[in-house]
């Protein structure tokens, strides 16, 4: 090789080389572009639904706070009534009787907005309390199972609880089972959680729509904000599961001990 032909290929190797460094530096730029864009949606998403937290427990305030009292004097005056206008005793007791439903059913909407359980004893707790009161009035017989050996820290907690929460309603709203399962359980830093239920299953088409309330679009940002990530299997007539694998976020010890003082 003449001393021409190696300059060539001297010129050519240095051309590759920088070529080589260009590529690597817009492909590290794109990817810090594209981290940080991530970590400002997360941060976005984190505050959109730390205001709907905010929002669910201001409405449960006010529904235990200021309706309750109000239904509670309102059921005694109408026993009174009763009591006093024997002529109209069976509409007054029928009235009770509404009231009463009314402020049950008052309580049930006020426990989900906010579910006090959860802070006061505690993930497992609450998810069995959930699951009781949907079998209490349920066609579907729902059963939980849970292996988490540590106790989450509560934004953890409760975004885990949300996550059960919309899959329960969407079964029992949507998906015509007889058998729901959900399984938690905790391996090596990580939570699995598992949801199938042998009902009609859902259409590829609905995954994404709106309009049918099977949207996944919640259930994937409350993974996706925790860190983690979920698959959805379904066919038509066969049925449906859920796949959660998430990064535990351990409350810690001192949090716990304080809780079980309450």
């Amino acid at each position: 090789m003449d001393t021409q032909e190696t300059n060539l290929y001297h010129a050519v190797l240095i051309s590759c080389f920088v070529i080589g460094i260009i590529f690597l530096y817009f492909a590290i730029a794109m990817y810090r572009s594209n981290s940080k864009h991530f970590r400002l949606l997360r941060k976005y998403v984190l505050a959109e639904m730390e205001l709907l937290e905010k929002e669910r427990t201001r409405i449960a305030c006010d529904l235990h706070d200021e309706l309750g009292p109000v239904l509670a004097t309102t059921r005694m005056q109408l026993k009174l009534a009763a009591k006093l206008q024997p002529a109209a005793d069976h509409h007054l007791e029928t009235a009770v009787e509404n009231i009463k439903d009314v402020t049950e059913r008052m309580g049930g909407i006020a426990r989900n907005l906010t579910p006090k359980v959860l802070v006061t004893r505690g993930l497992r707790i609450a998810l069995e309390d959930f699951v009781e009161q949907y079998n209490e009035g349920s066609k579907i017989d729902m059963q939980l199972r849970y292996s988490i050996h540590h106790q989450p820290e509560p934004f953890f907690a409760l975004h885990l609880y949300r996550i059960v929460q919309e899959l329960i309603h969407n079964a029992e709203k949507h998906s015509d089972a007889a058998h729901v399962l959900i399984q938690l359980k905790e391996q090596k830093k990580r939570i699995y959680l598992y949801y199938t239920d042998d009902g009609k299953g859902i259409k590829k088409e609905e995954n994404s729509s709106s309009k049918t309330g099977l949207g996944l679009n919640s259930l994937e940002s409350r993974a996706v904000v925790l860190g983690g990530k979920m698959h959805c299997k379904s066919m038509p007539g066969k049925g449906t599961s859920y796949f959660f694998e998430l990064p535990i976020t351990i409350q810690s010890d001192e949090a716990n001990n304080n809780r079980n003082r309450r």
